[in-house]
């Protein structure tokens, strides 16, 4: 009867061995066993290790928290230094724990060794007999399991996974803490690109402007760049996660569960689907959408695994959850142009002198503006001749003569009555020319060497542009858009596409194409140069 309770003692202790961890405690009956004192002593070192970086951790947060509600450009260097070191503690902290792992393997065979040997082996009876009944019980007090708080440090997923799975969801839950960070620097670095594009809007100088431009082009990359961290990490974790989770379950027969989960998740995704390309990051759409979903899995989980202590903290994340909204509006900014727009005054004769000498023409890359043509000189001329005319420009030419435009005009209308303006004052022969692009027509040249009569609005020579979209037929909405955008431009069929154009201008061509593969995304539209010589 004696020998019976101590192969049940040993039984039971060998049951509650499997579900034991890295923070069990010692078998007295192995304290003559050096290596498993060693291995011991090891663990514990470990753990006050990863106890100490633990509180580091929390107070560097705290820190991170407090720069990154501020807010101010003068911290940002000070907030990216606190989340790089957060990043190498929680690294240490994978590492500590990876070793942990090794070492709670080798602990669990030295002491799962033991109990089999004490099952092969019951003590003899007569030694045995010695003690009273209830003294023989007591021999060997069962230990209780540790379960943790953290739900993938329970040893239900070292035991039934492999090393390699079990490592790599390891990974993945580091990764799930990671993300807040992440998720912190992009909100941030959105709020800037948002400042900056606002910032660029109001700005009054064309220099200011190209500077916060650029400043924004920087922005935007580093938010591209934390949308792709967010979403390569966020698939690690549904990845690994859903796998070990289902995996255990399918192997503890939970079927039940298995089917919950995999609708819940297929919901999920038909969400995520529905909200694609609607915001400014899909990255974050899906990590705050899916969050919830992943967590109340694991809730699940745990409490059907009897992981309670997971289970209750998993649920006080989630009753604390404060998720970011993901309903962030793309931030788009259209390139200014800063043309010189000016009409044209009539003031001092000396206005242009040695302290304020006459400014030299500039030529716009982008845009359209209308300057007056004064004349054209072999030298440069004296400032009296142009009667005081504001603003002046002069503009060198390649058969190193000399021309004097005055004024900048948004529109034809508006030069012309310059030129009328101009040809009251005395001007002879005012002529209205047009930048398109940095490329430039004399509009009177044009005019009067038409052998008909008519007035060219355009150029007899250079770039002109296309619009081609391919398709067997343009809807109404098509058209719409089309008239909307470019209206009184020609559509013409050619073979399998359509033409829009021909346009002298490429901006405006350009708007066109940009506007059309916006509201139809489902049709090739390109953009075709052709050069009249």
């Amino acid at each position: 009867m004696i020998k019976s309770s101590k192969i049940i003692c040993a039984l039971a202790i060998a049951s509650l061995f499997v579900g034991a961890s890295v923070a069990q405690k010692p078998i007295k009956e192995l304290a003559s066993n050096e290596e498993y004192r060693e291995l011991m002593s090891r663990s514990e070192e470990l753990q006050t290790q990863e106890d100490s970086i633990t509180l580091l951790i929390n107070e560097a947060r705290t820190e991170y928290q407090r720069f990154a509600q501020e807010g101010a450009d003068s911290i940002t260097a000070e907030r990216d230094r606190f989340a790089t070191y957060i990043l190498d503690l929680e690294q240490q902290i994978f590492d500590l724990r990876s070793q942990r792992g090794q070492l709670t393997s080798r602990i669990n065979s030295i002491e799962q060794e033991w109990v089999m040997a004490q099952l092969m082996n019951p003590v003899e009876e007569e030694l045995v007999a010695e003690l009273p009944d209830s003294t023989a019980e007591e021999v060997i007090e069962p230990v209780a399991p540790i379960y943790y708080r953290n739900l993938v440090e329970n040893t239900i997923f070292s035991d039934i996974l492999t090393g390699e799975d079990y490592n790599d969801l390891l990974i993945a839950s580091e990764e799930d803490k990671e993300m807040e960070t992440i998720v912190a620097d992009y909100l941030a670095t959105y709020a800037d690109m948002a400042e900056a594009a606002e910032a660029y809007r109001n700005a009054s100088e064309e220099a200011e402007a190209e500077r916060i431009l650029a400043r924004f082009g920087d922005l935007e990359i580093e938010a591209e760049e934390l949308s792709d961290e967010m979403q390569q990490k966020w698939n690690h974790i549904i990845d690994t996660k859903y796998y070990a989770y289902g995996y255990i379950l399918e192997h503890e027969r939970r079927y039940d569960l298995l089917d919950k989960a995999s609708s819940d998740f297929s919901t999920m995704l038909q969400q995520c689907a529905a909200n694609d390309g609607n915001y400014a990051s899909d990255a974050l759409m899906r990590y705050i959408v899916g969050r919830p979903t992943l967590l109340g899995h694991e809730i699940e989980f745990a409490r059907e695994m009897e992981l309670m202590e997971a289970a209750d903290s998993l649920s006080g994340v989630r009753d604390n959850l404060n998720l970011a909204d993901y309903r962030l509006e793309p931030i788009k900014v259209e390139r200014r142009l800063f043309l010189d727009f000016a009409p044209i005054v009539v003031g001092r004769t000396n206005y242009y002198n040695s302290a304020n000498p006459l400014p030299e023409l500039r030529i716009f890359e982008r845009g359209t503006i209308y300057r007056i043509l004064l004349g054209t000189f072999r030298s440069k001329q004296p400032m009296t001749l142009f009667k005081g005319v504001q603003p002046l420009f002069i503009s060198e030419n390649d058969d190193e003569t000399y021309s004097y435009y005055a004024g900048g005009f948004a529109t034809l209308a508006e030069a012309e009555e310059a030129q009328l303006f101009l040809k009251e004052k005395g001007f002879r022969a005012p002529e209205v020319c047009r930048w398109e692009d940095g490329e430039m027509i004399n509009l009177t040249e044009a005019e009067e060497s038409n052998d008909e009569g008519e007035k060219v609005d355009m150029p007899v020579v250079g770039m002109r542009y296309m619009v081609e979209i391919e398709a067997e037929m343009l809807t109404d909405e098509m058209r719409a858009t089309i008239n909307q955008t470019t209206p009184g431009k020609m559509v013409s069929r050619a073979d399998d596409r359509f033409v829009v154009g021909t346009f002298t201008s490429r901006s405006e061509a350009d708007m066109l194409l940009t506007t059309l593969i916006d509201q139809h995304p489902d049709i090739q539209v390109t953009l075709k140069e052709i050069e009249l010589n």
